[in-house]
């Protein structure tokens, strides 16, 4: 798992711990990962470009080894988001990457696939892991996470260019009333999913006839 703007997976960690005060943890999400800093990434291609006898592969990993939960409290932390991790006997991987999808700005496919993913460890083979030849360390979960957050200037609840449409929707009374973003994302998506489903009633009820050409 990459650590750094951009990345889905970092993405939906960000935009899921945004939005969600109490966070729900299927029991099974407790397998092991080992992310790493973009930055660090980089690195590893710079060096394997500028490296001719480079051959086979290798595994870029950081230096921490965490559980989901684990890492999605790092977030919170380093964000400085209250947040409450509730464990959830049984939850279907599908039904984990629906929600996903749901609240996030990943597509449906790449939610599902990653909710898949979460039911393995993701950690790197020990005698097949990249070790920088400068020897400078890796950066660890909580800084790759700092950096990733400082780099634009926002805040940690602020609505970046990349989220789902629905975070930046004009909400008069929100707007007019203070509240965490966090309150603030949830009125949203609920006004959304109304729209949403009004919507597909009014394009039920509609008669044919009174329907515009096209329709």
């Amino acid at each position: 798992m990459v650590l750094g703007a951009g990345s889905t997976s970092f993405e939906i960690i960000r935009q899921l711990a945004t939005l969600l005060l109490v966070q729900p943890v299927p029991v099974w999400m407790r397998r092991r990962v080992q992310p790493v800093a973009v930055r660090d990434v980089v690195r590893a291609l710079v060096e394997a470009l500028g490296d001719d006898s480079a051959t086979g592969n290798l595994d870029v990993g950081g230096p921490d080894v965490l559980s989901y939960p684990e890492l999605l409290g790092t977030f919170s932390r380093v964000a400085g988001l209250l947040r409450v991790r509730v464990p959830v006997p049984a939850a279907p991987s599908r039904v984990v990457g629906l929600g996903m999808a749901a609240l996030s700005s990943a597509p449906p496919r790449t939610a599902l696939a990653l909710a898949r993913s979460l039911r393995d460890d993701m950690v790197c083979r020990p005698d097949r892991t990249w070790v920088p030849a400068d020897g400078l360390p890796l950066l660890d979960a909580e800084e790759a996470i700092r950096q990733a957050l400082e780099g634009d200037g926002s805040a940690p609840e602020t609505s970046r260019s990349g989220d789902a449409a629905w975070t930046t929707t004009r909400l008069p009374v929100g707007d007019a009333v203070p509240s965490p973003a966090s309150v603030r994302a949830a009125s949203l998506l609920a006004v959304q999913r109304a729209r949403t489903v009004a919507g597909r009633a009014r394009r039920v009820l509609v008669r044919p006839d009174e329907r515009a050409p096209g329709a």
